[in-house]
């Protein structure tokens, strides 16, 4: 419900003070979710890694604002050195996606899947609390 581009930024940025506290907290996951994009570099492994670094370049300054109106300057700081950082990395056509989807796709080799019943088994496992409630029998057991 929050586009990220330029003209949501200005927006934002001109009705700050106006903004509730959940906008607030809103801008702030959509300027942490940039910075993360920007990370690993990976708008360089597109196909259309010239627009996508445009993007960046576009939403630089908009983001080091909002990061300075939350009150969390390092992030803009940080924001300005990865878009500087994506700016100079030069990936090799091979490595970037070449078939012009939007997004990669990897799918695990069958060696790595896990297999229907011990999947079920695993999220069973980890989402009912078994593993706590059977720790807590053998505790209770050996405090008796």
């Amino acid at each position: 419900t929050l586009p990220w581009n330029e003209q949501t930024a200005a927006d934002l940025i001109a009705r700050f003070d106006e903004l509730d506290q959940t906008t607030y907290q809103t801008i702030l996951l959509r300027v942490v979710d940039h910075i993360d994009h920007l990370l690993d570099g990976g708008l360089m492994y597109s196909a259309h890694s010239g627009a996508r670094l445009e993007e960046a370049q576009v939403m630089l300054e908009p983001t080091v604002t909002l990061a300075e109106k939350l009150g969390y300057p390092e992030l803009g700081v940080e924001a300005r050195a990865l878009t500087e950082s994506s700016a100079r990395m030069k990936v090799p056509p091979p490595l970037q996606n070449q078939d012009k989807r939007k997004f990669s796709r990897l799918v695990a080799p069958r060696t790595h899947q896990i297999a229907p019943i011990p999947k079920l088994r695993q999220i069973l496992w980890r989402g009912l609390g078994i593993r706590k409630a059977i720790r807590s029998l053998f505790q209770s057991g050996k405090n008796s």
